[in-house]
């Protein structure tokens, strides 16, 4: 969304050296740091952590309004955007098919 890549250049412009300096950044919350943490997996390559794997569920909301309602327009572009960064990838085909099997199974 255009408020996100506002808050994003805000962010990069203001370079902060620490979390609670993102955190006092105005704009940030919650939505922010949750795009930014997962994002940040997938650009850097971190491995992820299967300990919490309720984290992912909740990163556009609950069907339920828990911890608040899906945003389904940012969900779809979400998911638009992991697949069009698969198709691009050095993947094998077969990696790429499975990968994007799994994110066309991801339904609301």
């Amino acid at each position: 969304s255009r408020y996100l890549e506002k808050i994003l250049r805000l962010v990069c412009d203001t370079q902060p050296e620490s979390y609670e300096t993102l955190l006092a950044i105005q704009g940030v919350g919650p939505k922010t740091v949750r795009a930014l943490a997962l994002v940040g997996e997938v650009i850097y390559g971190a491995e992820p952590s299967y300990e919490d794997p309720a984290r992912y569920s909740f990163a556009h909301g609950g069907k339920d309004g828990t911890p608040y309602p899906v945003d389904r327009d940012t969900y779809d572009k979400t998911i638009a955007i992991l697949k069009k960064a698969v198709r691009h990838a050095r993947f094998s085909p077969y990696e790429k098919d499975r990968a994007i099997e799994r994110l066309t199974g991801c339904n609301v």
